[in-house]
């Protein structure tokens, strides 16, 4: 479980020990796959976890992302900064500004659903 608290956040495991978390979460997203999860801190910082928590890399993000959708194989995933939708593909570590516009500076989400062509 993680706790966050005003400034710090916490790990507690199954045997109710606390220990503190390398930072302090803004976001924590979790790939469809659970094999993965992006994590937003409040140092603006953008980290690619593994299932248990750790730090597998620090993200090279463009922005600081207010939102994350993830694709839905867990590939890579669209992130939301103040004016701009942003995707990063984690095979190639690669990311790309898809669309810039003064709706997303105050847009609350995405709001978006994937659907197959196949």
């Amino acid at each position: 479980m993680i706790i966050q608290c005003d400034l710090d956040s916490f790990i507690m495991d199954q045997e109710l020990s606390i220990e503190p978390f390398f930072d302090s979460i803004l976001t924590l997203n979790p790939a469809p796959d659970r094999s993965m999860y992006v994590m937003v801190s409040r140092s603006d910082q953008s980290f690619l976890l593994d299932p248990d928590l750790n730090i597998l890399y620090e993200l090279p993000l463009e922005e600081t992302p207010v939102e994350i959708r993830w694709l839905p194989d867990s590939s890579g995933f669209l992130y939301r900064t103040y004016g701009r939708l942003h995707y990063f593909d984690l095979i190639s570590q690669t990311g790309y500004l898809l669309l810039e516009s003064d709706l997303f500076s105050d847009y609350i989400n995405i709001n978006a659903v994937w659907i197959n062509f196949d």
